[in-house]
């Protein structure tokens, strides 16, 4: 009688780990809706673990391996990374990234880095011009961008030191179709311009040194931003649309701005500013300053 009763035991144990492993299989977790086809209807998306199920507008599921590891939708990780009509999906996978084209049925792999890495705030932008996002990634002492329209990454270096990109700082600098990223370096600025596959470094001051509010914007009145700097006893302004910077003095005691914005009514913004001896106005445009109150 034992001897059954056991039996019966395994059987039972048996029967259930195999439907909690059938459940458990067959669990999946809806991720969201998108136009991933391009045809302009929504899509339902499942997490099924190791593997992305994507609904197919002529019925059923198409099925995208992933990793048996861990992974995660980027933040803004649907998006048109390869210019041509639907979104794609972009994974973070670890030490690579996978990039679900469900428009052509197939997936695209990047490696990143065996370290640590993180996408850059905004870092999900069109920065080389053309049709599609690229993808821009911190890797410490260098920026990995990904281009999936052409199936290529790209890589500058930074510096070994401390950086931060700059805040609002991937940005049209040079007035030409595609971002740039605008890195603080301590004592200089990189500005990287994806479009040209090169970059180009401004020295600012050796002393501390901020960002204006509202200091990304345009001031010469000609395409692409400039980067409006305090540097304590003058103002620099960075036009890197033509590669060069203008200083502004402004006093060696304290002042305060009150704003940048259009106030002559020409193209380009003016920086606005106050001290002990009245309101000045610098008219990037002109290069000049005056008193204005």
């Amino acid at each position: 009688m034992k001897k059954r009763v056991s039996i019966v035991c395994v059987l039972s144990l048996v029967m259930s780990l195999f439907w909690s492993s059938q459940a458990q299989a067959a669990t999946r977790v809806y991720m969201g809706s998108w136009d991933l086809n391009g045809n302009g209807q929504l899509q339902s998306v499942y997490n099924r673990g190791s593997y992305i199920q994507v609904e197919q507008p002529t019925g059923g599921f198409k099925s995208y391996s992933i990793t048996s590891g861990s992974w995660a939708l980027l933040k803004g990780g649907v998006t048109d990374t390869d210019g041509l009509p639907g979104n794609e999906m972009v994974i973070n996978c670890g030490s690579y990234i996978k990039i679900i084209r469900d428009a052509k049925g197939t997936t695209k792999t990047y490696s990143v880095t065996s370290g640590n890495w993180a996408l850059l705030q905004g870092g999900i932008t069109n920065t080389d011009g053309n049709p599609g996002n690229e993808i821009v990634i911190n890797c410490g002492s260098y920026i990995k961008i990904i281009r999936d329209a052409k199936s290529t990454t790209k890589t500058y270096t930074v510096t070994s030191g401390n950086w931060a990109l700059l805040q609002g700082g991937i940005t049209d600098t040079d007035g030409y179709p595609g971002n740039e990223i605008v890195i603080n370096c301590g004592s200089y600025i990189k500005i990287i311009r994806d479009a040209k596959s090169t970059s180009k470094t401004y020295t600012v001051t050796s002393g501390n040194w901020a960002l204006l509010s509202g200091g990304i914007t345009d001031t010469d009145g000609h395409a692409g931003n400039e980067i409006v700097i305090n540097c304590g006893s003058y103002i620099k302004v960075i036009r890197d649309a033509k590669s060069t910077s203008k200083t502004y003095t402004t006093t060696s005691g304290n002042w305060s701005l009150v704003g940048i914005y259009n106030y002559d009514g020409n193209p380009g913004n003016e920086i606005i500013y106050r001290y002990s001896s009245g309101t000045f106005a610098i008219f990037d445009a002109t290069g000049t300053k005056r008193k204005i109150g």
